[in-house]
C-alpha cells in the first residue's frame, strides 16, 4: 500500500533486464512481473541512473544520438 496516494494503484519496480547488442545480458532483482522493452533507431542507452531505500524510488535513462564524433555503429 503506498500511503502517499492511497486511492491510486501504485506499480514496483522489482528487477530490471538489460540485453546489450554485444550480447551482454544481465538482470538485477526478479525476472516477475510485466516486460517493457524500449531501443530508439540512431541511439545507444549512454547510462542509467536511480535511487531508492526499500524499493527503488526512480529511475532515469539517458539516450544519446550517434553522431560521426562517437559513432561506431554496427548493424
Amino acid at each position: 500500500m503506498n500511503l502517499y496516494r492511497p486511492e491510486k494503484r501504485t506499480f514496483f519496480i522489482v528487477g530490471i533486464y538489460f540485453k546489450t547488442t554485444h550480447g551482454r545480458e544481465i538482470l538485477y532483482g526478479s525476472s516477475k512481473g510485466r516486460n517493457q522493452t524500449e531501443a530508439y533507431k540512431n541511439y545507444f542507452l549512454a547510462y542509467v541512473h536511480g535511487k531508492g531505500g526499500g524499493y527503488v524510488d526512480s529511475l532515469r535513462f539517458t539516450w544519446y544520438k550517434y553522431t560521426f564524433n562517437n559513432a561506431s555503429i554496427t548493424e
